[in-house]
């Protein structure tokens, strides 16, 4: 873990949250990821 998620993006530039900053921002956001990739792969598997 590198302690930052891209959380989308305006325009070419990417939204990051920190894990240092926003450690709640930052866990969801890595829940959310976990669990997307979680379905793909039940849904190819």
């Amino acid at each position: 873990m590198l302690g930052k998620v891209v959380a989308g993006a305006k325009g070419f530039k990417s939204h990051y949250y920190y894990k240092r900053t926003q450690p709640f921002s930052f866990y969801f956001f890595v829940f959310i990821y976990f669990f997307i990739g979680i379905f793909l792969v039940s849904q190819f598997a």
